[in-house]
């Protein structure tokens, strides 16, 4: 990951609405993210990532969120860059 290329990119995304979301995840281990901006715009960013996911994958949103909770409690939490 190319954490300072990321932080100059993420820098014009932290008004009101704006939000910035890149993870980097290799083989199932060292996930890496960067989030910038408005943390409700954030929170709307990851809801059509979760949303676009579900499309891809054919399971409800709602369900998909039960396989993210047990994912994230397999693989642990990402690191901030």
């Amino acid at each position: 990951m190319d954490k300072e290329r990321l932080r100059k990119q993420a820098e014009g995304f932290n008004g009101y609405g704006d939000c910035f979301i890149h993870t980097e995840m290799k083989n199932g281990v060292n996930c890496e993210t960067c989030l910038c901006g408005d943390p409700r715009a954030i929170i709307h960013g990851i809801a059509g990532e979760i949303t676009r996911i579900s499309e891809l994958t054919g399971i409800t949103f709602e369900q998909l969120l039960g396989e993210l909770r047990r994912i994230h409690k397999s693989y642990g939490r990402c690191r901030k860059v």
